[in-house]
């Protein structure tokens, strides 16, 4: 991890300006004290860090977010329904795909239409995105559109929580996100225009 080699480099300059100072002084001491020196250095991060080197938070989720930004047409806007995604996801789906996007518990389907048409007004083409698919199933229309799901994924690599301790395993990922495991999106178009 980039931690770890940051270290690495400051512990190699470091243990060269020790140990040049000690070379100056006692020549047969300089190696020791640059072993030293390198090992106090560098053995307490990769301690901590080696049983969760491999961690990625959140890693396999960009490829549900692309094909959900696909699904997006340019001139789409975005409501997230649906717990704790439409808390985390607007911003997300705002950076990467480029449309507007907001975050809603629920929108209730009586006024759907209405903010379809608000949101028609203003350019755009609404689309609700939810993380579950069955967040989306009171708003689908008889004959509508249907919604479109990206592949799903299953985070693997996220390390365990803590708070008084380093993390020394991977946790489920059930217990690390507070959504659907396996993760995937769900795009329905409401105004397809």
């Amino acid at each position: 991890s980039l931690a770890v080699w940051a270290t690495v480099g400051i512990a190699m300059v470091a243990s060269t300006c020790a140990a040049q100072r000690v070379a100056r002084a006692r020549p047969p001491l300089a190696a020791a004290v640059a072993v030293v020196a390198v090992a106090a250095l560098l053995v307490p991060p990769v301690a901590t860090t080696w049983p969760v080197r491999w961690q990625r938070v959140q890693g396999s989720f960009l490829r549900p977010l692309l094909q959900a930004c696909d699904a997006v047409p340019a001139d789409g806007a975005v409501i997230v329904v649906g717990g704790a995604a439409s808390l985390t996801l607007p911003q997300t789906l705002r950076s990467w795909c480029g449309v507007p996007a907001a975050g809603q518990g629920s929108v209730s389907i009586e006024d759907l239409p209405d903010v379809a048409a608000r949101v028609r007004a203003n350019g755009y083409r609404l689309h609700l995105v939810a993380a579950d698919l069955d967040h989306l199933a009171g708003y689908r229309q008889p004959g509508g559109p249907e919604p479109t799901s990206t592949v799903a994924v299953e985070p693997t690599r996220q390390a365990e929580v803590t708070l008084d301790r380093a993390p020394s395993a991977y946790a489920k990922p059930e217990d690390t996100l507070q959504l659907p495991t396996p993760f995937a999106l769900h795009v329905l178009p409401v105004d397809a225009g």
